[in-house]
């Protein structure tokens, strides 16, 4: 419990932290026209994106919240598979936005290159599953990042009460960003999910 305060607390005021110098950063306010929001995003973080094939966008994002039931994700942009139940959604960090000297105030250890660290051990049971990294000749190739991975996460609650199951990719740029991509399915999609992620793992790419 005190574990999840601890993140709980932590996370709000990164928060908090983004929204205060969101303004500094033209496009990024959530008053842009629907549709580019994740353009605007991806063109803060110094990133490109292309919908893949066989998906399609959607006009609405929900919040999801995890197994721990206190960190909220809040999506920017949600796909939903055009034959099998399968859905794909982003989360992003934006650590241009992150002051590190006022947020080492508060945590003085805080380091915005360890977030996706702890991104990871606030969702992932240690106890039943492990998070597996990527190569690095891999991860720069396919994501042009420094590091990356995937873990299997349960959510308490299926998400949009169809996808019981969920694969989440981290991609970690170094002072840049964190990009989640989570890999939403159920029984049906099961044993062709893994199939999903390899063909879609080049739709996000960071750029130099």
């Amino acid at each position: 419990m005190k574990k999840n305060l601890f993140f709980f607390i932590f996370f709000s005021f990164l928060i908090l932290e983004a929204a205060a110098q969101s303004k500094q950063l033209p496009g990024l306010g959530l008053n842009a026209p629907h549709g580019k929001i994740f353009d605007n995003v991806c063109h803060a973080i110094g990133a490109v994106y292309k919908c893949p094939v066989g998906f399609r966008e959607l006009d609405t994002t929900e919040r999801f919240m995890p197994g721990n039931r206190i960190l909220l994700d809040s999506f920017v942009q949600e796909l939903e598979g055009k034959k099998d139940d399968i859905m794909i959604c982003f989360a992003v960090a934006n650590y241009k936005l992150f002051n590190e000297v006022r947020i080492r105030k508060y945590s003085p250890n805080y380091s915005k290159n360890d977030e996706y660290k702890n991104r990871i051990k606030s969702k992932i049971d240690s106890s039943r599953y492990s998070f597996t990294p990527y190569k690095r000749e891999f991860t720069h190739k396919v994501f042009n990042a420094d590091t990356a991975g995937i873990y299997d996460f349960v959510p308490q609650d299926p998400y949009r009460n169809r996808y019981p199951l969920t694969k989440i990719v981290t991609i970690h740029k170094q002072d840049r960003a964190d990009i989640e991509v989570f890999y939403f399915y159920n029984e049906k999609s099961k044993n062709r999910i893994n199939k999903y992620i390899a063909d879609t793992q080049g739709m996000i790419q960071f750029q130099d």
